[in-house]
């Protein structure tokens, strides 16, 4: 372990030991200078994480969380124009933050990041929230571009963290068409927005969506392999989920209303009109959002459905004198909510209260 000394004040985040190690800024008593251990990367780049969150127990525990993994490059901000400042200046790679900073949200934050004219480096966002409120929150997610994670999951942050700074935060759109000039005309339109993978036929491109689940696909009809028809049988073969977009020189509309029974999102009629395509992009990924919220609404009703039960069981066994049936019962109930260990202050207020 190499040692470096480090300013002890929060603004302070430069390594003085000049080991090439990572930097930890660490709060002392008395503003002294503290020298600390500094991991080995072990051949991952160091990752520059902002963190945001009102309250101060979380923000000890996120960071206690990141530690173990290497993530010690962690500098605590106080509000959103202090995040600006901070990205405008220097390299940052990942956001960690409240939904509601105290000068703006994390949505409106987030649209301002992704336009590029606020940061030098494209910044990676995780939103925390309570675990009662991931459903609600989640089409906001989707729509943000952001990663969401319940404080009662708080242990799966370095692993999103990672994930989160190896990927690009455009979503990935697969242009199936055999045209290079439409294909280049759709890219040009939406690359903006997205990334884009052109692939130009049928076969090249189920195996591009086999190894990258593109969040969207447009596809063309008039294929030189395999009918358009038959790939998008294949694409929701795959995942029944996928919003996939058709673009059809074809303007019958019982072949349009036939290709979104067999489960397109939408169709544009070529030559198409470049807004209609970027509309019809973002339509179709919202879609996907709101069906990743109802599917996150299902599973949470399933888990407050057996937690219901859990909780009714031991109180029932509690009555009847079984109390080592009734501390199983608290226990399941306990690991089917997956809770985040209580803060000190949590912790203090409830030892009071009977």
């Amino acid at each position: 372990m190499d040692q470096a000394i480090v300013c002890s004040t929060e603004h302070c985040h430069t390594d003085l030991s000049r080991t090439g190690g990572f930097v930890w800024p660490y709060l002392a008593k008395g503003g002294n200078v503290l020298t600390v251990p500094i991991p080995k990367p072990h051949g991952r780049p160091i990752l520059r994480i902002l963190l945001y969150h009102g309250d101060a127990e979380t923000c000890r525990h996120v960071k206690d969380v990141l530690r173990p993994h290497g993530l010690i490059h962690v500098v605590s901000v106080r509000n959103a124009r202090a995040i600006l400042d901070k990205v405008r200046l220097g390299r940052f790679d990942v956001l960690i933050t409240s939904e509601q900073l105290p000068d703006l949200d994390a949505w409106r934050l987030a649209r301002m990041l992704h336009t590029g004219r606020f940061a030098v480096h494209p910044l990676r966002i995780v939103v925390l929230c309570q675990v009662q409120d991931v459903t609600m929150l989640c089409s906001s997610a989707a729509n943000h571009q952001v990663r969401l994670l319940s404080l009662a999951e708080l242990q799966q942050l370095p692993d999103i963290v990672m994930k989160c700074a190896q990927d690009d935060p455009k979503p990935w759109v697969l242009i199936i068409e055999d045209d290079p000039r439409s294909a280049d005309l759709a890219k040009d339109a939406i690359a903006q927005t997205f990334n884009v993978e052109i692939a130009s036929d049928g076969r090249s491109g189920l195996a591009a969506y086999e190894q990258h689940r593109h969040d969207l696909v447009m596809l063309d009809l008039a294929l030189p392999d395999i009918p358009g028809e038959t790939v998008l049988r294949e694409l929701r073969k795959i995942d029944p989920t996928q919003p996939i977009v058709i673009v059809t020189a074809n303007t019958s509309l019982d072949s349009h209303a036939a290709l979104v029974l067999d489960g397109a999102y939408d169709f544009i009629v070529k030559p198409f009109d470049v807004n209609a395509l970027r509309e019809a992009c973002r339509l179709a990924i919202e879609q996907r959002a709101h069906t990743v919220m109802n599917s996150a609404r299902e599973e949470m009703g399933g888990t407050f459905r057996e937690l219901r039960g859990r909780i009714r069981a031991a109180e029932r066994m509690n009555t009847m004198g079984k109390n080592q049936a009734a501390t199983q019962h608290l226990k399941s109930a306990i690991r089917t909510c997956r809770l985040a260990p209580l803060t000190d202050g949590e912790w203090a207020a409830l030892k009071h209260q009977f």
